[in-house]
């Protein structure tokens, strides 16, 4: 029997001699799903790597037994990745074999219009003017924005076909230097309005598999305020403002879904399902991501944290300001605020002799003063209980 550091030294020898082309034929090959989970596709489209190999060349990938090889290529980042569309509705298996090795995965694809996983859609439901179906779905749409060099805050319109002389210029994360131009994606999913920007050369190509080089796979999601809930379409949040327009200039992609507007839709399943999606079509048309950042004020916090804590995995980061964690404690605060502050503003209610303080009131509602109370009330109560139907509440 050999000694052990002649047994090394062999097998060290045979490694060494062992082609490249002989190592990568011995990885396994496998299948994934970039753009979401495989059970969670949307739209007929998802975004597909095949792993263990460096190529397509000797490779056959599958879709319910139809040949897709040819939309696989090698990316800008050295992985074979392709866009299958057109999946049929339910589950279909997408099989990939180069030479003697297979991988098999089965995706289960949903209706562009939802829901996913969020059970019965709201009814009765108003689509958009313009929609092509009773499901509101509609073709997306394209605009371009700029920023000027003169120094003005904000965005200006930008025409591809007869471009501006004051486009001013923007650096990313990743050390490119860009001219600071952006365009805006304007469509509808799960029954609503979404939005997506990110910096944009315009006559240039962009793929999920070969993305802009600006791109710096990161995403900003905006959210809207309020808690409420409406029985049509909205409109999807601001993606080109404040905190979104440094993003921006940073490389970042920027979205947001109508449903996210807490004062439009105040359902977490809903809520997390349209940002599901959104993603999976960011991900599909512009490429992979490092990880999401959620951003948004009051309904916008609300959001935030009740999705990241239901549904993790959807943000890898959250910014929530003037924050609130969730619809119901907060109600129930405003209806004490009311009931309380119609108590002490009423002596008529008090035993004789009883006076009260505006620190006693405050000592009862365990704050240091009666100011927050005042303020909710008149600002938020009528909101969160329309006022015709609170007669008697202080009763």
């Amino acid at each position: 029997m050999p000694s052990l550091p002649r047994l090394l030294l062999a097998l060290l020898a045979i490694g060494a001699a062992a082609s490249p082309a002989a190592l990568a034929a011995a990885r396994p090959i496998t299948v994934s799903v970039l753009s979401g989970r495989a059970d969670l596709v949307s739209a007929g489209d998802a975004l597909v790597r095949i792993g263990g190999v460096t190529s397509t060349r000797g490779l056959r990938v599958t879709v319910a037994g139809r040949n897709r090889t040819k939309a696989f290529s090698r990316g800008t980042d050295g992985n074979v990745e392709g866009l299958v569309t057109g999946l049929r509705r339910g589950r279909s298996a997408i099989v990939a074999v180069a030479g003697r090795r297979a991988a098999r995965l089965v995706v289960t694809n949903h209706p562009k219009s939802g829901p996913i996983f969020s059970g019965p859609q709201l009814e009765p439901w108003v689509c958009q003017e313009g929609a092509r179906d009773k499901r509101c779905n509609q073709p997306a749409s394209y605009s371009w924005l700029y920023k000027s060099s003169d120094g003005s805050s904000g965005f200006k319109s930008y025409d591809p076909k007869n471009p501006p002389s004051d486009v001013a210029d923007t650096t990313t994360d990743n050390g490119r230097t860009v001219p600071f131009i952006v365009r805006v994606e304007s469509g509808y999913l799960d029954r609503d309005h979404y939005q997506i920007a990110a910096l944009f050369q315009p006559g240039k190509r962009w793929s999920a598999v070969r993305p802009q080089p600006q791109f710096d796979h990161k995403l900003l999601i905006t959210h809207g305020v309020s808690c409420g809930a409406d029985h049509q379409t909205g409109t999807a949040p601001a993606i080109t403002e404040g905190a979104a327009e440094t993003a921006l200039g940073r490389g970042f992609a920027t979205m947001s879904h109508a449903l996210d507007h807490s004062g439009h839709n105040c359902n977490v399943a809903s809520q997390a399902e349209s940002l599901v999606m959104t993603k999976e079509r960011l991900v599909e048309r512009y490429g992979t991501l490092r990880y999401t950042i959620g951003t948004g004020c009051s309904g916008g916090s609300l959001a935030q944290q009740w999705i990241a804590n239901a549904y993790p995995g959807v943000y890898q980061g959250i910014l929530p300001t003037c924050s609130f964690p969730d619809a119901w404690g907060t109600a129930t605060q405003f209806l004490d605020y009311h009931q309380t502050l119609g108590y002490f503003k009423d002596p008529s209610r008090w035993g004789p002799g009883v006076m009260w303080t505006p620190q006693q009131m405050a000592d009862v509602q365990g704050h240091i003063s009666i100011a927050n109370a005042q303020v909710s009330d008149s600002a938020q109560f009528h909101v969160v209980v329309p006022t015709d139907k609170c007669k008697g509440v202080t009763d």
